[in-house]
């Protein structure tokens, strides 16, 4: 068996219902690949429940992209006209068989 340690960063975003192909291209241009999960979520907004579709992109690296990260962020914001990209960022651990 083998012990790899890789950094799993993901993207939390809305497309108002537009394709996430551009986005899906560019992360692999930047990161080299991705995984993209489809998710429906809502929450309390004035007065009137707010749902909508959303994403995560998430990556495994092997070691930290920071500036990567940041101009896929921000390119999603403006893609996508959003005020925030939520980015998360944990150490992992996976072994190999």
């Amino acid at each position: 068996k083998r012990i790899m340690k890789y950094i799993k960063t993901t993207m939390y975003f809305a497309t108002e219902g537009k394709s996430t192909e551009e986005i899906t291209d560019k992360a692999v241009y930047l990161l080299g690949g991705y995984t993209l999960t489809k998710h429906q979520g809502g929450w309390e907004g004035d007065n009137h429940i707010v749902e909508e579709e959303s994403f995560s992109l998430e990556f495994i690296l092997t070691q930290p992209k920071a500036e990567e990260i940041r101009e896929l962020a921000n390119y999603i914001k403006d893609k996508f006209n959003q005020s925030e990209v939520w980015v998360t960022a944990q150490d992992i651990t996976n072994t190999i068989y």
